[in-house]
């Protein structure tokens, strides 16, 4: 089960905490199966728990960049599994704790009871089982996002230097934000957005400001490697559309057509 929920979190960029919700679930229903053996639950879950996530780190390493920016090497993923191992160890006894007093004798009870625990069971099983299909919807419906908000950041740039006459003024993020028509961007996302990157809906956006020879880059890209997205848009002063970023001897960066 936690194998199963470690490959679709990690192919599916699902919330941390889903798994625990799972893990509580599980110990609370086998606590009050389990005729007073509790404990024994408990301490499978936390062996199982370190077993499986050094099994995951092996065969899927980790990808989320924040987190692998804290987690390289072995002892920073070795830090990642005690940090893990914790939190759902943490879960597991609050969670036999809150029912280890309870009784069900009742039948109808006990078999719900243990209804409710096989489907709890059978749901990250399900989850791996549709991963490769909801991967391919979720990297469609992020490529088709980031190009159409590449596309209307691009246009309220051109506006924004068609109407002030300075390349300066695209990194205004207020005057930008003015000008744009596309899936939106928070308000401070508007302020991080030139100079920087900011992420949605799985993809990195970035301006890079004009140099002092009037050059700058728009960028949108996965925010991982794969998994997230497999389009990568970029342009530059000439209003090129391409596909890429090159360092160049003459600038930082310029933006390569695509192939």
């Amino acid at each position: 089960m936690a194998l199963a929920w470690c490959a679709t979190v990690n192919r599916l960029g699902l919330p941390g905490w889903l798994p625990l919700v799972t893990v509580a679930l599980v110990t609370a229903f086998s606590t009050l199966l389990s005729g007073g053996h509790w404990p024994r639950f408990v301490l499978a879950s936390v062996v199982g728990t370190f077993s499986v996530l050094c099994g995951n780190l092996a065969r899927w390493p980790i990808s989320h960049r924040i987190v692998a920016t804290y987690a390289r090497g072995i002892a920073g993923e070795l830090a990642v599994v005690a940090l893990v191992t914790l939190v759902v160890a943490t879960v597991s006894l609050s969670a036999g704790f809150a029912v280890r007093r309870l009784s069900v004798s009742n039948p109808r009870l006990r078999r719900a009871i243990w209804i409710s625990f096989s489907g709890t069971l059978m749901v990250p099983l399900i989850a791996l089982a549709l991963t490769p299909t909801l991967v391919a919807q979720r990297i469609a419906r992020n490529n088709r996002l980031a190009s159409v908000r590449f596309e209307a950041l691009n246009r309220a740039v051109e506006e924004t230097r068609s109407e002030t006459g300075n390349t300066d003024r695209i990194c205004d993020g207020t005057f930008l934000k003015s000008h744009y028509a596309g899936p939106s961007f928070s308000e401070s996302e508007w302020h991080l957005i030139t100079g920087s990157y900011v992420i949605e809906d799985d993809y990195l956006f970035g301006i890079r400001c004009p140099d002092e020879t009037g050059t700058f880059t728009i960028v949108a890209r996965p925010a991982r490697d794969s998994g997230d997205g497999t389009h990568e848009f970029c342009t530059d002063e000439t209003g090129v559309v391409g596909c890429r970023l090159e360092w160049s001897d003459s600038r930082n960066k310029r933006c390569l057509p695509c192939t």
